[in-house]
């Protein structure tokens, strides 16, 4: 039944002739699979359309579909004379039938990429003044958010030639790649190049990948005549650029980036400056020759040689110190193995808590086994000297002990062990030398005045024959391996200097 747009009510479902509706041409939509339009065209044979078209009349009384275009072309497919509609009821906005129109097919069957783009192109050149207003309203509508980096990403895909969008559309290049190829929009011979390149890619992978698209873009551009501007090296040769573009192309109209590659489509130019930029002794990549330093105008002051003593001193004292901790700790070690009681004596300490750092006569947490005997009142190290034990296991657990033993905690048993004198535990080896450069292997000589060797004067010798000059000479008692021994944090005092009295005093008054 054939009937005019005055018997169309808003609302209520009418049959109408195929021929008096009218695609939109706005339709995001403009690719349809023809597969699957036969398939829907046998069903519109057997069962009709089930769905109604949706329509609005346009200003000029036309039937403009709104919603159903898939079902318009497969009705057409299938010779159907009439379908049903469903007239739109009230105005609608033209931004509002874009973006329901875009989430409706999105919804179905996916828009393309670039059926997307092109609908968010055309929205944001007609009715929204910035892509925040139409990310804002794309929300508003229900729709996946877009932020508006996106949408100008997706607009931008608009500008590339009709070739390139419609590799897109096949999804045969993702928009990602494709962006790669927008550099490249104010030279067409350098488009075309890269497309044709691109191709290439596309007929023996099936689909170009970024670092493809990337590849072709730099490949056309060199094809349409344009330099490199990233051959900064001197093994590039006559061909090296000796100026940095970064700085001397900011602002080029000539200047073209891809990814992490510059190109130059001026030869001329390109010449013109990489020939001022050599003339100006410039090496590859715009770096300046090195000049030789300027020989020393004078003696060094002596601000500078007390300050050049002074690092020479504290280097020397670290390195000193470190040395003479491990080999303390292995002269320990030595000495537990022939006598019993260190052994017991370093395993009762390690067994109650350490001081903390409180200081360093706070009582630690002691043992039951601990609270019966004297012991119960040792609090340090050198309280642990004092109270000769031997009832604990012995040399494995003792030795791990004294591997991990602090500075302090080494010092005051070698002290008590060897007494002040570090001749007793000490004499010079060549590991101790060894530490050494040159200037504080002199600096050792120095301070302890060692008689000038033979043949050569100190300064003269090589370090192998200055370290072995040294050795000969013989330290008995080297002056900051003594400092070093010496100065152990306070309090110390050894056992055998303790006032007797004091402590009886104390076991009175227990």
């Amino acid at each position: 039944m054939t009937q005019n747009n005055n018997a169309l009510v808003a609302g209520q479902i009418t049959h109408v002739p195929l021929s008096t509706l009218t695609p939109d041409p706005d339709q995001p939509r403009k690719n349809f699979d023809k597969k699957s339009l036969k398939q829907l065209a046998q069903s519109i044979v057997d069962r009709g359309v089930l769905v109604p078209i949706i329509v609005r009349e346009s200003s000029n009384g036309e039937l403009v579909i709104y919603d159903g275009e898939r079902r318009y072309r497969a009705a057409q497919i299938a010779e159907q004379d009439e379908v049903p509609v469903l007239l739109m009821d009230g105005d609608i906005s033209e931004e509002d039938i874009r973006v329901d129109q875009l989430a409706v097919n999105n919804i179905r069957e996916k828009l393309s990429k670039m059926e997307v783009a092109r609908m968010l192109a055309s929205l944001r050149r007609e009715k929204f003044a910035s892509v925040n207003d139409l990310s804002a309203h794309l929300a508003r509508a229900g729709l996946p958010p877009m932020k508006p980096k996106e949408i100008e990403q997706a607009i931008q895909l608009c500008d590339l030639p009709k070739a390139v969008q419609n590799l897109i559309d096949a999804d045969q290049l993702e928009p990602a790649a494709a962006s790669k190829l927008r550099a490249l929009k104010k030279y067409p011979a350098a488009m075309k190049a890269a497309i044709s390149e691109l191709k290439e890619d596309i007929d023996w992978r099936g689909k170009a990948t970024v670092h493809e698209a990337r590849v072709s873009a730099v490949k056309g551009l060199y094809e349409a005549g344009g330099v490199s501007l990233t051959k900064t090296h001197s093994w590039y040769g006559d061909k090296a650029v000796h100026f940095n573009y970064k700085t001397a192309c900011k602002g080029c109209e000539h200047l073209v980036t891809v990814g992490g590659e510059a190109v130059c489509m001026s030869p001329k130019d390109f010449q013109e400056k990489n020939g001022e930029a050599k003339a100006a002794g410039l090496l590859p990549g715009g770096e300046k020759p090195k000049q030789a330093k300027a020989p020393n105008s004078g003696a060094p002051s002596e601000k500078e040689v007390e300050q050049k003593g002074e690092q020479r001193q504290q280097s020397l004292r670290e390195k000193c110190r470190d040395y003479l901790h491990d080999y303390l700790v292995s002269r320990i070690i030595e000495k537990m193995q022939g006598d019993i009681d260190i052994t017991d004596e370093l395993l009762a300490w390690h067994a109650m808590e350490r001081p903390g750092p409180a200081g360093w006569w706070r009582k630690p947490a002691i043992s039951m086994d601990y609270k019966s005997s004297k012991q119960a009142g040792i609090g340090s190290i050198e309280d642990l000297l004092a109270a000769k034990s031997t009832d604990f296991p012995k040399l494995c657990a003792a030795i791990e002990v004294a591997h991990s033993l602090p500075w302090r905690e080494t010092q005051v048993i070698c002290r008590e062990l060897w007494g002040r004198n570090i001749e007793a535990v000490w004499t010079i080896e060549a590991p101790f030398l060894e530490l050494f450069r040159k200037a504080e292997l002199l600096h050792l000589v120095e301070l302890h005045q060692l008689e000038q060797p033979e043949g050569k004067p100190w300064d003269k010798l090589k370090v192998p024959d200055l370290r072995a000059a040294i050795l000969a000479c013989g330290i008995d008692r080297p002056a900051i391996l003594q400092e070093i021994y010496d100065d152990v944090e306070a309090p110390y005092i050894p056992w055998g200097e303790r006032d007797l009295d004091d402590e009886d005093d104390d076991e009175g008054q227990e």
